[in-house]
């Protein structure tokens, strides 16, 4: 099953329960309870919910629209991968998802199913799935922007700007909108041992390899890394561009593996 808060980001608190007995469940909720997003909470007092889920098998997705009216005027289908273990962090993205033509279709009538079932009328919408053996399963959504620069991808996708449609949509007025992807996009995020940080190399000749649009470290000489266990704990990403989802899918690959994080266990992070 999956314990998880109901109202956080980032996969804060997110566990995977192999099994449950009472050892297991008293461990987890005292994770997923005692959960930090460091210097992201709020100043204002919070009532934390949580809810506990069945777990699905299978490769995870995300739906990106633009709906107005009830209508969606635009989607993008992302293909994520997720790390391995109790905590479900994402590793990476794909823009646009290499799918063919009849799951795309599916994703696109789950899509409109959620939007009517919800009554959403105008703005944008961000859906995360699991595609298992009866189809695309929801997993959540978010009447918001997606974290994790999939805007970005999007846009460098498809050669639109998905803020100033989404503005353009709110305002009521004519919004140009993206029409079809142009090339593919990809983030892939950067690894590193726990430990402290000993030294960074690579990033220069990462940022000169072919489809890269940035490289960002988050860390530095003395900083501190941690397992992960919620998306504020990893140390930095590369994002690239490509002429198809396997083109960007290598050149971020590549460009993750250049960048070297050392630490104090001896080991060094890059792509998995």
């Amino acid at each position: 099953m999956v314990l998880k808060p109901a109202n956080r980001q980032a996969s804060v608190g997110v566990q995977l329960l192999d099994r449950v007995d009472s050892a297991v469940a008293e461990t987890a909720w005292a994770r997923t309870t005692a959960a930090s997003e460091y210097e992201q909470i709020p100043d204002r007092p919070l009532n934390w919910r949580y809810v506990v889920e069945e777990r699905l098998v299978g490769p995870e997705y995300s739906v990106e629209a633009l709906v107005r009216d009830g209508e969606v005027v635009f989607e993008n289908v992302s293909a994520k991968t997720v790390v391995d273990g109790p905590y479900p962090i994402e590793l990476g993205h794909l823009v646009p998802a290499p799918l063919d033509a009849g799951i795309t279709a599916h994703f696109a009538a789950a899509l409109r199913a959620l939007v009517r079932a919800t009554g959403f009328g105008t703005g944008i919408l961000h859906a995360e799935w699991i595609l298992t053996g009866a189809g695309p399963t929801l997993v959540e959504c978010a009447g918001r922007c997606p974290g994790d620069h999939l805007v970005d991808l999007i846009d460098l996708a498809y050669d639109g700007k998905v803020r100033l449609s989404l503005i353009d949509l709110l305002a009521g007025r004519p919004a140009a909108l993206p029409a079809r992807a142009v090339q593919a996009a990809a983030i892939r995020f950067l690894t590193a041992e726990p430990g402290t940080v000993t030294g960074v190399s690579g990033v220069d000749t990462a940022r000169q390899l072919p489809g890269v649009r940035d490289v960002a470290v988050d860390v530095e000489p003395g900083s501190t890394v941690g397992a992960w266990t919620s998306s504020w704990d990893r140390p930095g990403h590369v994002l690239v561009t490509g002429a198809d989802p396997e083109g960007a899918r290598h050149n971020a690959l590549t460009a993750a593996a250049t960048v070297r994080i050392d630490t104090t266990s001896g080991g060094a992070g890059h792509a998995d």
